[in-house]
């Protein structure tokens, strides 16, 4: 199974053409919020399932806040993170997280990539797609693919 995971493209579809070869090959996308129209767009574009979250800057968005979904047998609860203050640590998202019995945590909001493994729970912030922020500030986003144990494995990549 394969994953792709992005974030916070605030209606900037450049990347598009760099990422489409992943994206088609990938089973399904989650998007995380603020973009909830490019997550339209790539589903029109594919075919393929794209899960998609309301960031803090969806205004009339009707997509969901949270999505909890099973996906290679492993538990994905997804969100933007801003209402869990991920800007400032993990803790209250991480707290989130382990009352839904996730395996992986999905969330955006600060812009800047990273995954921690914390108390067994995989945190995966692809970043962003039009803003980048962090000390490169370069376009990232998140791939989970299946290794040979049969867990999702994340990892960052750049565009």
């Amino acid at each position: 199974m394969k994953i792709v995971v992005i974030s916070d493209t605030h209606g900037d579809m450049s990347w598009w053409e760099g990422l489409k070869p992943v994206i088609m090959s990938a089973d399904c996308l989650f998007h995380l919020g603020d973009g909830a129209r490019e997550a339209e767009k790539i589903q029109e574009l594919t075919g393929k399932p794209v899960y998609c979250v309301k960031g803090n800057c969806d205004i009339a968005c009707g997509a969901s806040s949270e999505e909890e979904v099973t996906l290679g047998g492993k538990r994905i609860f997804a969100c933007h993170g801003n209402r869990y203050r991920v800007e400032t640590d993990l803790y209250a998202i991480s707290a989130a997280a382990r009352s839904r019995e996730a395996d992986i945590c999905l969330y955006g909001h600060t812009h800047v990539a990273d995954i921690t493994n914390y108390y067994g729970v995989w945190f995966v912030n692809p970043g962003s797609l039009s803003r980048p922020r962090g000390f490169d500030r370069r376009k990232t986003y998140a791939v989970l693919e299946t290794d040979i144990n049969g867990d999702l494995i994340p990892s960052i990549y750049t565009i």
